[in-house]
């Protein structure tokens, strides 16, 4: 649009010079009768004349041409400021709206670090909590066990001053009647011992499938090999009736010592879970140590023990799934360490 108006206003202005030009010319023509001059002086003012007019219409031209330009210019340098500033403001908007999104990153921002600071504190704060009851835990149980070892010290002199009573008027004592009464308690025993077996048999059998059928089993077997060995030390002792009470008593004890090693062991194997790697034949021996009644305080398989870790593993868990262990019939037997040999196929 502004290159038609140009070629607009070129076109007037053409024209409006082509008339001031004629104009001149007539207004510079002289009509009254020429005064007798020379022909040749007359002819070279006409001319002059003509040139000077000429030129100064072509001044007068070349000042409209320069004031139309500088006008058409200045419309230029206005269109172009217009724009020169529509594109700052547009700019000021957009530079405004990324500072005004910025700022609302950053403030999300801000709120979501808030969020992970609180949540970071909190849970810094639940493991300190944690850790200081651990560490009062454990505290707690270094005083106890310190506690049950100088119980079971003193336990122990007390154990020993009175075994030692028992045993000096165990040898005073005829030995016909002691050895009539140690046979009608072992008799009891070993009866009140197979009606708890078989009671025990029978409500395992009754609670169980299959599985705990095979196990129950397994368990009777182990019962009557025990019973077994115990009635051999028996038929040994009473062949030795002439050796004297304090060998009896030994014997007596002997017994009694197998019968508490078989009954761990029993528990023990009981509570064992098979692993899937397991293979038949593999045995362990494991070193348990325990405090008083019958808590397991370590247990840790040695290196006569078969099978892989896992197999080692599963029966360290097996002594602690047994807690508390059986008791001995006599308490002179107890004994914080002991050795047991583990095996799965009993």
């Amino acid at each position: 649009m502004v290159g038609f108006f140009e070629k607009f206003r070129a076109f007037i202005l053409a024209v409006a010079v082509h008339i001031a030009m004629g104009a001149l010319l007539i207004v510079g023509f002289d009509h009254s009768t020429p005064t007798p001059k020379p022909m040749a002086r007359e002819q070279v003012e006409i001319i002059k004349g003509s040139v000077v007019d000429e030129t100064a219409l072509q001044e007068h031209v070349d000042k409209i041409k320069k004031k139309e330009e500088d006008k058409h210019q200045a419309e230029r340098d206005r269109q172009k400021a217009l724009e020169d500033a529509a594109k700052k403001a547009q700019d000021e908007k957009r530079k405004a709206e990324e500072a005004k999104k910025k700022a609302q990153d950053e403030t999300k921002k801000l709120a979501e670090q808030k969020v992970a600071d609180e949540k970071r504190l909190a849970e810094l704060a639940v493991k300190r909590k944690a850790e200081e009851e651990a560490k009062r835990k454990a505290e707690d149980a270094k005083k106890k066990a310190e506690i049950e070892t100088k119980k079971l010290a003193e336990k122990k002199v007390i154990e020993e001053k009175r075994l030692a009573e028992i045993e000096v008027k165990r040898k005073a004592e005829e030995v016909a009647k002691q050895k009539a009464e140690a046979e009608r308690k072992q008799a009891e025993e070993e009866k009140r011992k197979v009606d708890e077996a078989r009671k025990k048999a029978e409500a395992e059998a009754a609670r169980k499938k299959a599985a705990a059928e095979a196990k129950r089993k397994a368990e009777e077997k182990a019962r009557k090999a025990r019973e077994a060995e115990e009635q051999k030390l028996l038929d040994q002792l009473l062949e030795s009736e002439g050796i004297g009470l304090e060998s009896e008593n030994q014997s007596q004890l002997q017994i009694l010592k197998q019968r508490y090693i078989s009954d761990i062991a029993q528990k023990v194997e009981s509570s064992w879970l098979r692993t899937s790697n397991f293979q038949e034949g593999w045995k362990c021996k494991v070193l348990v140590k325990q405090g008083p009644g019958g808590v397991v305080l370590s247990a840790a398989a040695t290196d006569e023990c078969d099978g892989d870790e896992q197999f080692r593993t599963s029966v360290e868990n097996a002594v602690y799934r047994a807690e508390p262990l059986p008791p001995p019939e006599d308490s002179s037997l107890f004994t914080r360490e002991l050795e047991l040999t583990f095996r799965p196929e009993n």
